[in-house]
């Protein structure tokens, strides 16, 4: 609490000092738009389908790229809303500190076929094979872009790259000098402070170091107007270095430390009448988490990377309490001059190590566990002519829990001409177990008799790894820096998908005489997805931007004829079939900027959820080259609306409300 307070009231000394300091320099009539221009979009190059930069209109897959200006213009405050941005991802907010967000279908709270990544560094937990979004935050001004592949790409990154892939890349800190000072206030966003200082040492060596505050207030209770408690907090600080060490050599090191207070309150299982209680807890979540990469060129066509980071989180939330260690190292090699082939190669090692501390309904055996993954890939990308590409490549794995794992990709592109393209590809992945598939007891609840029954859910360590097989295909356009379209089209197979069996029943004394009902983890389902994503860019004159995005998704999921998981009724029903979304931006001219997304969600039938429609918008002013202001209202269309409910562990349900803030920002 020490150090957060010092965070807090620090940036808000800035905050005031800083605001006295700001010169005025006239305003600024350069217009942004241009940053956002379809085809500098195209031509943009990003490293998530590969692990090397390349250009965008060349990748056989469907990537999407947030730009550092899609977020200023955009007016959100996380990285989860975003994410709402990219065509193919559900997006839910459960309540104030929670979110639900899947790519092409299995949304949850527990979503587990999404790998995240910050700067290269896997952020998600092998408890569940999930992303705590809470903690997953930077200095928005920092973020250079964040990078999406829809679809599988386990080729390259590996178990959990099933369905998707987010990197999100922080900026150089040789482009972030100088002082950066950012404040907001409203209603839900309460309040957030960033103090940002880059400098430079020596010829060729950059940093940057910041501090962070915010304050989240609570969401309206589901069943009445009344408060939830689900507030929260959070401080964060870090730095990254940059530095050149030769012609040839690269080096980065960068950390962040946090600390967050999260209000929490479940419907908890109990033994007696009447048969639940409600818990409500504030959470004490920290870690932090240092990376160290060193990048060289060996030549004009060859380099390559080593990567390690050190990761340690302590989670002591309503449920569970959680500490875990992760070490991580990988090697990159990349060459791209053998006779038209552009080859990349590597492997890594991860050991995690966990130690967890149980409640009276739910626990894991054993309490602490230390796991160990060793991975290698190589891919070959063959340009056959100038307009035909194929690509080819494999992960190898051995992890703890099901031994041995390979995922394959074949990949073409081929060029119709400069404006079109057309690219197809098919694919393996897995989504190996999590701790929760192994080693869980969760009291789901206890149903009233005499005596009572507790109906328990069990890991399995016989259960296997979830496989995809994936056919996927799409069509690119663009006219120069006025229009764009972009069409994915897919068609998913699943096999060995979680069930939950039941198991012979038994009797227990403790804590009182009761029927044990168990259900154990399983793979008895099987399912086919498929489904369109558009993205369609519009700009008819240099001050407007129009963006148009529409995600349609059908889910068929069959159990096996012995299966007897009591899940799948709902689990068709848990994502919207229809998502869209239409962003305009527009600049008025004298450093004004007028932006707006209307966003659009389906009926979520398994949570009776109705279909909703919701509007952003963002009144923006650069006063000079270092000052701006933001005017900035949110889901406007209704006081409150529902997006999403958690199952498994009974959260307070909730509705996200209206809000609205106002930000400042200085630069000098």
């Amino acid at each position: 609490m020490l150090g957060r307070k010092v965070i807090r009231h620090g940036a808000f000394a800035m905050l005031c000092i800083c605001q006295l300091l700001v010169p005025s320099r006239g305003f600024s009539s350069q217009p942004d738009l241009t940053q956002l221009a379809i085809e500098d979009l195209m031509d943009l190059e990003v490293n998530i389908a590969s692990k090397t930069p390349e250009r965008v209109k060349d990748i056989p897959a469907a990537v999407y790229v947030i730009k550092g200006e899609d977020l200023r213009r955009s007016g959100v405050t996380s990285i989860p809303e975003a994410l709402r941005m990219v065509p193919g991802l559900d997006v839910g907010r459960v309540n104030s500190n929670v979110w639900a967000i899947s790519s092409r279908g299995f949304s949850g709270v527990f979503a587990n076929k999404l790998l995240v990544l910050i700067d290269g560094r896997t952020v998600y937990t092998p408890l569940f094979a999930g992303v705590f979004w809470d903690v997953q935050d930077v200095v928005l001004e920092d973020v250079d872009r964040i990078e999406v592949i829809r679809g599988p790409g386990a080729s390259i990154w590996g178990a959990n790259a099933v369905n998707g892939v987010i990197n999100i890349v922080t900026k150089s800190s040789k482009d972030t000098q100088g002082m950066l000072v950012s404040g907001l206030a409203g209603n839900e966003e309460e309040g957030t402070g960033v103090v940002r200082y880059g400098g430079k040492f020596g010829s060729e060596s950059y940093y940057r170091v910041y501090v962070k505050y915010l304050e989240r207030d609570s969401f309206t209770r589901r069943t009445d107007e009344g408060r939830a408690f689900d507030a929260w907090d959070q401080a964060r600080s870090g730095f990254r270095i940059d530095s050149k060490l030769d012609k040839k050599s690269r080096l980065t090191l960068q950390g962040d430390i946090y600390s967050e207070d999260a209000g929490q309150k479940l419907l908890k299982p109990e033994f007696q009448e009447p048969f639940f209680s409600t818990k409500s807890k504030t959470a004490d979540i920290s870690g932090g988490n240092i990376i160290a990469r060193l990048e060289r060129d060996l030549s004009g066509t060859s380099d390559f990377f080593v990567q390690g980071f050190y990761d340690r989180i302590n989670r002591n939330d309503n449920a569970l309490g959680q500490g875990r260690d992760t070490v991580d190292v990988e090697f990159r090699y990349h060459s791209s001059g053998i006779n038209r082939h552009d080859i990349v190669w590597g492997g890594g090692y991860r050991l995690v190590k966990d130690e967890l501390t149980p409640s009276d309904f739910i626990s894991f055996d054993p309490n602490d566990r230390t796991t160990h993954l060793f991975n290698a890939f190589v891919q070959d990308r063959y340009s056959v002519t100038n307009k035909l590409s194929l690509t080819v490549g494999t992960k190898l794995e051995r992890n703890s829990y099901t031994g041995f794992e390979i995922q394959p990709t074949a990949r073409a592109l081929y060029k119709l001409n400069e404006q079109n393209s057309v690219w197809a590809s098919v694919s393996r992945a897995v989504r190996t177990p999590a701790r929760s598939g192994d080693d869980l007891d969760l009291l789901l609840t206890v149903k009233p008799g005499t005596p009572p029954t507790a109906i328990r859910l069990k890991g399995d360590r016989g259960s296997e790894s979830d496989v995809l097989v994936a056919l996927e295909g799409g069509y690119r356009y663009n006219h120069s820096r006025r229009l764009g379209v972009d069409i994915a089209f897919f068609y998913n197979f699943y096999d060995n998908l979680l069930t939950y069996e039941a198991a012979a029943p038994g009797f227990s004394l403790s804590p009182i005489p009761h029927i044990e009902a168990p259900f154990m983890v399983d793979n008895k389902a099987s399912a086919h997805t498929y489904g369109v994503e558009l993205t369609f860019h519009y700009q008819p004159v240099e001050m407007w931007h129009i963006q148009l995005n529409y995600t349609n998704f059908q889910m068929d999921l069959n159990l096996d004829d012995d299966s007897t998981d009591f899940t799948s009724a709902t689990s068709e029903s848990e994502d919207p079939e229809h998502i869209a979304m239409l962003r305009s931006l527009l600049d008025l001219g004298r450093g004004f900027e007028f932006d707006s997304m209307l966003r659009f969600v389906d009926v979520i039938p398994a949570f009776n959820i109705d279909p909703y429609f919701e509007l952003d918008l963002r009144l923006g002013w650069k006063v000079n080259d270092n000052f701006e202001l933001s005017l900035v209202g949110q889901n406007l269309l209704h006081s409150s609306h529902e997006e999403y409910i958690a199952t498994f562990v009974n959260l307070e349900q909730t509705k996200v409300q209206r809000g609205g803030y106002i930000k400042a920002t200085w630069k000098f």
